[in-house]
């Protein structure tokens, strides 16, 4: 099994890699009884095999690991790769390919994010914009989650850090729920305006 994925592994980054990238998961949903197979909650098919895919704004997947339990495991890593936390890590490897300095710019959800990775990713010549949980956010100067929902729908407001020698953005808004992102290369601007209903004053709002 570990050849045949390695085969794919190599074949599949033969394919020039588009500028636009994401990371997340996916279940490859199966029956059979296995020691690999997950369950997860919040997916369509909540039994199977878990994988990490690299996909390009196609579709195309450039890159995957199946979930195992042991990629976490030093001797597994490279002399020259942080550690920088289980979901982290997943990022950092399934980045190993990507060509370095080129504009390539990379997504990923807040399962993954936080600063070190971020910082990680752009001196390794790779930027990214991600969702972050508040509590990845240290010493944030940003306003609570109650502060934000007395706010007007549609504030964002924005900090910038300088972190390890990286300008690193912050930026939390509201909609129907508080967001909060984490970038390299992009704060709220430029912003452009939509136009959204507002449940509780019934009407529409740009």
């Amino acid at each position: 099994m570990r050849a045949i994925i390695k085969y794919l592994q190599n074949r599949f980054i033969t394919v020039s890699t588009e500028e636009s990238l994401a990371i997340d998961e996916q279940i490859c949903a199966t029956k059979v009884r296995h020691h690999l197979k997950q369950y997860v909650l919040n997916k369509p098919h909540k039994w199977g095999y878990k994988l990490f895919f690299l996909c390009g704004i196609s579709g195309y997947a450039y890159k995957f690991e199946v979930y195992t339990g042991q990629e976490n495991d030093p001797s597994n890593r490279p002399i020259n790769e942080p550690d920088l936390g289980p979901n982290a890590n997943i990022v950092v490897r399934l980045s190993r390919d990507i060509p370095r300095f080129k504009n390539h710019k990379l997504y990923f959800d807040n399962y993954y994010t936080s600063v070190p990775l971020v910082v990680y990713l752009f001196k390794k010549g790779i930027l990214s914009l991600e969702t972050i949980r508040r509590n990845r956010i240290p010493n944030s100067k940003l306003p609570s989650e109650a502060d934000m929902n007395k706010m007007p729908r549609g504030t964002s407001i924005e900090y910038t850090a300088i972190v390890d020698n990286v300008e690193v953005s912050n930026v939390s808004w509201k909609d129907n729920k508080i967001g909060n992102s984490l970038s390299s290369f992009v704060g709220k601007e430029a912003q452009i305006i939509v136009r959204r209903y507002d449940r509780k004053l019934k009407t529409h709002l740009d």
